[in-house]
């Protein structure tokens, strides 16, 4: 019995883990899908659907791309595009003929 319960807690624990690495891993395909797609609508002009197109696009690019992946990666992955956005702000701020 107490084995049968132990196997439960074990369960519950990685169950909520799980849970918790796909929110993370969803919320992070929001915030690039809405980086993208604000960057597309400034270049191209595109309406509102597209640009929601864009965000679900990415959104499923990134859970797709993360899928075996586990929150410590996934947290690696936003500090790098955090480092690659803000690479590509000092860019445009240095750029000649800006």
């Amino acid at each position: 019995m107490a084995e049968l319960i132990n196997k439960m807690q074990f369960q519950v624990k990685k169950s909520s883990s799980d849970f918790g690495t796909y929110l993370f891993r969803v919320l992070t395909g929001g915030w690039v899908g809405m980086v993208m797609a604000h960057i597309f609508q400034m270049i191209f002009g595109f309406g509102n659907y597209l640009f929601f197109f864009i965000i679900v696009l990415m959104t499923g690019a990134v859970l797709k791309i993360t899928k075996g992946w586990g929150f410590v990666s996934v947290i690696v992955f936003n500090l790098f595009c955090i480092l690659l956005g803000v690479l590509f702000r000092m860019y445009i701020m240095v750029a000649p003929g800006a």
